[in-house]
């Protein structure tokens, strides 16, 4: 009987685990990028299209809030329909839902 009893707690204790809640995350992800006045960024861009044979190229790209993104390249002229126009924190406004799937360790820097 005691073996019932001791399976049920754990049983019940294992349901009831707590999880991190995705919409509170997500917001403190949108303060901290809120501080954020501007920044740059040198990115590798390789095309992996099996239609398109173009090498890879390098770009940079600068963002200054609300929303400017200006986008530089000497040799990379593929631009998707949407342009390259898109402020990061765009991907998180309008109707979303947010799932929290596991907890990673951040990429250390090179």
């Amino acid at each position: 009987m005691k073996k019932i009893i001791l399976f049920i707690l754990v049983l019940t204790s294992c349901s009831f685990s707590q999880s991190k809640d995705p919409d509170i995350i997500l917001n403190n992800v949108k303060e901290k990028f809120n501080r954020i006045k501007d920044y740059e960024v040198n990115i590798r861009i390789k095309v992996d299209v099996d239609f398109i044979k173009a090498p890879d190229s390098e770009a940079k790209i600068y963002f200054k809030q609300p929303d400017k993104i200006h986008f530089e390249s000497e040799n990379f002229a593929l631009l998707p329909r949407e342009g390259v126009n898109f402020s990061p924190m765009a991907f998180l406004k309008g109707n979303h839902t947010a799932l929290y799937e596991k907890e990673d360790t951040p990429c250390q820097k090179t």
